[in-house]
This record gives C-alpha cells, structure tokens and sequence, in this order.
C-alpha cells in the first residue's frame, strides 16, 4: 500500500551523540532524528559546534551533508552555507564545522553497493568526496521555481541522488521512494509526491530500481 510518513524533527528527541550510523562524532552536537524509523534511507538534523569534527567509518553506502547554516571544511576545501557534501560509498573524509553549523546528513540503511537501477552498479575503487557549492552542479530558476541538483545518480562512483527545489505553484513527482525535508519536516513517501503549497524541499532518493 502506498503511504506517506512525517517526522517533525522539533517533536523527536535531542541526542548529545551524533547517531548516524556510518561516522564518529568529534566535539559538541545537538542531533535529532529526522526519519521513520523503518525507512530506508536514515535523516538527522546536527547543531555542531565551532572546530566539532566528523569521521567516517569504512564501511558505508552513499550518504549526503547539507549546510543549512553555517559552514564545513572537508579535508580542506570549504562547503559554506547552502552547499552540500556527497560522500562516495567507504570513503573516509574529515569534515569540520567552521563556526556554529546546522546541517541535514542523509544516507541508506543498508551499506551494500546498488546492483541495479536506472545507471546500474558504479565502478568499483570510486570513494570519491564531493563537495558541491550553493548553486549545485546544476540549477532552474524562473518565477515560482528555485531547482539544484548537486548529485544525478549518473558520477560513474556512486548513485546518490540530492536535490533542492523550492516552489510556489503544484508539481507531482515520479514514482519512487524519497526522503524529503520540507521546512523543517522529514516525510517518506513509496509513491508520487504532490505539492499543493508554497515550500522548499530538499530530497533524497537511492536509485534502486
């Protein structure tokens, strides 16, 4: 049965340890959950502390940062605000927060390279960390309508889909499983996405099919 899920990340505890599943946490964090429990793909919200550092275990599927506040520095090259991070399955950065930093870390439940899907399975040896500006790889703007993409699914090394869209008008989606993060608000969804009110939504999907 096709069904929509939300979070509100404001009515899920605060955690003092950061509780992605895939890295260790350096520093002083505000962390909330910001995903159904039985999604597959996890969500956090993380309040960092100037200096708080990230480190990331060696085992670990595809996963995404976004700086909504604040800034990061990734093994040297800096993400500001409205920037994203797209960590390459295994790879093992270090990320540090410059200054006081809000951000929305994302990745999938299950570690395992995908096999399938639209592109089918990346190359093997990728481990690649991109760290992607404010503007993305890739933007839309025209009236009512604000579109960045920072990752396609289509980098030869990973399959992770990010994208911010803000509209003011209704849009519907193709089928698929997202995790979307709409002003605050986490929802999962098996089936298309409509939006009828003026919102800004940042997405995530894994191109499993």
């Amino acid at each position: 049965m096709h069904k929509i899920k939300i979070v509100s990340p404001e009515e899920t505890p605060i955690h003092a340890q950061y509780t992605a599943p895939s890295c260790r946490l350096e520093g002083s964090v505000r962390c909330r959950s910001a995903s159904p429990a039985d999604a597959s793909i996890w969500m956090l919200s993380a309040e960092l502390e100037n200096g708080t550092t990230l480190r990331w275990d060696p085992r670990h599927g595809d996963e995404a940062l976004y700086v909504l506040r604040g800034a990061l520095s990734v093994d040297g090259r800096d993400c500001p605000e409205g920037g994203a991070v797209i960590i390459e399955a295994d790879a093992q950065p270090r990320v540090e927060a410059r200054g006081a930093t809000q951000l929305v870390h994302m990745g999938p439940r299950e570690p395992s390279v995908p096999t399938g899907g639209l592109y089918g399975p990346p190359k093997a040896g990728g481990q690649n960390v991109h760290v992607v500006g404010p503007r993305g790889t890739f933007e839309a703007r025209e009236e009512g309508r604000d579109t960045r993409f920072f990752a396609d699914a289509t980098c030869p090394t990973c399959r992770l889909w990010l994208l911010y869209t803000s509209r003011s008008f209704t849009s519907e989606s193709a089928l698929s499983t997202y995790i979307v993060w709409s002003s605050g608000y986490c929802a999962q969804s098996d089936k298309n996405i409509t939006s009828a009110l003026p919102s800004s939504w940042l997405t995530n999907r894994l191109e499993r099919r």
